[in-house]
């Protein structure tokens, strides 16, 4: 592929690049190809011709006042851009910012902002010939948390959306206190959560709430007993699809109502008008003017006299549509997460009732697709809102103070609520190889490395079953300290204990 009609800066701009770009900074350009090739350059219509070079030292040159340098396909697996620098003969720069080597060889330096070069030798590179030890693991729990008594938590007039409680990422605490006439067993529904709700009562895991592996949807069972009593959510932010066409719902919650099941009787497949999701108001992405959904729906008729509201679940669409109720268009569906429409006495009739779901979709699919609709959808009468009236709170999410870690015995394996563990290993002085963090035993959860948070894992679920994915994570080493002992904290979502854990260099 060719460059052309690039603008660089002021009044400079590439006409032409025949060979591959790397990097464009301050007046310095990069590019590279095959050992021996020609390339062509033209820059403000002035034009060289220049040799890709063997070996080890790239061909530089200055065109219209820009600095260009000229790589083999080597060299460029073998360079950097760090700042203000194109360093090319190293694979690594170490703690000062000094290039380094597997072998100890001459690098070449181009300063970018002024196309001023000189040539270093790259230090040799340190090795170690195992991966460090883990040489003590602590560990802090949440009870305080799961029961609702801690004194972090404050009062909140509902359940807002995550990102209006102070944590548009990761996860917060949640607190009902509710007030049951009755003790009894009650099947619930959180028809907001997004994207998964770790659910507690009277300080005992109760539900997983939401989506992916291990948890159980939007509706669950829940023991009440009579009076007053703390439900307890730890929720999670997941963050958004890339495949999210609809604008994007807040992570949230959302009450807790009880719900019965609702017969609405056996979907059949009506031909209609086609339906255009646009005239919501709402842009869809890859959605055009004039795109309509196909002539097929999916279409339920049934009989409704309470003024209940009734909800209509799909957990994993497959593909967009919309929800259309008594020939008019209600809400949309995407693929990118679950579907719970909510239908209330000013969109249903007292009576007669026809719902249907038109999908976007192409005709030799249609077929299936309704059918994965009708294989998936349930409809909820909603009984009661437990939670309308119940106090709200809100905790962080936040690492244990220094005072609540303990050791951790070493016998333990899993627990039952969400834990902290905090692991040091030896000091890593490897400049070569990769040291990775392998959970053994653990679940889902984050990491954090020397203070830094380092990622989430998730690889398996509460009984244990793995998850398909990653199984080792990379502990970056500039965030390692090579003079002092290294500390990883690790929160896991059901309490798995890191015992087996391990370490491994690659």
């Amino acid at each position: 592929w060719v460059v052309q009609d690039a603008h660089l800066f002021a009044r400079t701009t590439l006409d032409l690049c025949t060979l591959s770009l790397f990097a464009f900074q301050g007046s310095t350009l990069i590019c590279f190809g095959s050992a021996g090739a020609q390339g062509f350059i033209s820059i403000n219509s002035a034009v060289i011709e220049v040799a890709v070079p063997s070996g080890r030292t790239p061909h530089i040159e200055t065109l219209e006042g820009v600095t260009i340098v000229v790589c083999n396909e080597q060299q460029i697996d073998e360079s950097l851009v760090l700042d203000d620098r194109f360093i090319v003969g190293t694979t690594a720069i170490d703690g000062e910012g000094n290039p380094t080597a597997a072998k100890a060889v001459a690098c070449t330096i181009v300063h970018t902002k002024n196309g001023e070069v000189e040539a270093r030798k790259a230090a040799a590179q340190r090795t170690t010939s195992r991966a460090p030890a883990i040489r003590s693991i602590e560990c802090a729990d949440t009870m305080t948390y799961v029961d609702g008594s801690s004194d972090r938590f404050v009062r909140i007039d509902a359940p807002a959306p995550l990102a209006q409680l102070g944590a548009p990422t990761g996860y917060v605490w949640l607190r009902a206190e509710l007030n049951a006439k009755s003790a009894h067993k009650a099947r619930v529904a959180c028809f907001d959560v997004a994207d998964r709700a770790h659910i507690f009562a009277g300080g005992l895991p109760a539900a997983l709430l939401g989506v992916a592996s291990g948890a159980t949807g939007c509706v669950t069972s829940l023991q009440l007993r009579k009076g007053k009593q703390h439900i307890v959510a730890l929720v999670d932010n997941m963050g958004h699809s890339a495949t999210d066409a609809i604008a994007r719902a807040p992570k949230a919650l959302g009450h807790i109502e009880e719900v019965k099941a609702f017969k609405a009787g056996t979907p059949k497949i009506d031909l209609r008008t086609p339906a255009n999701l646009l005239s919501l108001g709402q842009p869809v992405l890859g959605l055009h003017r004039g795109d309509v959904t196909d002539p097929h729906r999916l279409a339920w008729s049934f009989t409704h006299r309470r003024k209940s509201p009734l909800v209509l679940a799909i957990d994993q669409p497959p593909a967009i549509g919309g929800i259309i109720v008594n020939d008019t268009l209600v809400a949309r569906i995407d693929p990118a997460r679950p579907a719970h429409v909510r239908l209330t006495s000013d969109i249903l009739k007292q009576g007669a009732n026809t719902i249907e779901i038109a999908l976007m979709a192409a005709p030799q699919e249609i077929e299936a697709l309704l059918a994965n609709v009708r294989a998936q959808a349930t409809f909820h009468e909603v009984a009661a809102n437990l939670t309308e009236s119940a106090a709200w709170a809100s905790a962080a999410w936040t690492r244990p103070a220094a005072r609540d870690w303990s050791e951790l015995a070493k016998t333990a394996t899993a627990g039952h609520a969400p834990a902290w563990y905090r692991l040091t290993f030896d000091r890593f002085t490897d400049d070569v190889r990769t040291l990775w963090f392998e959970p053994v035993g653990l679940t889902k959860g984050q990491l954090f490395l020397n203070g830094r948070n380092l990622c989430r894992y998730f690889v398996a679920t509460a009984d244990g079953k793995p998850v398909a994915g990653q199984d080792r994570y990379w502990l970056p080493t500039p965030w390692l300290n090579d003079d002092e002992p290294n500390e990883l904290v690790i929160f896991d979502e059901h309490g798995a204990a890191p015992t087996n854990a391990k370490l491994r260099l690659s």
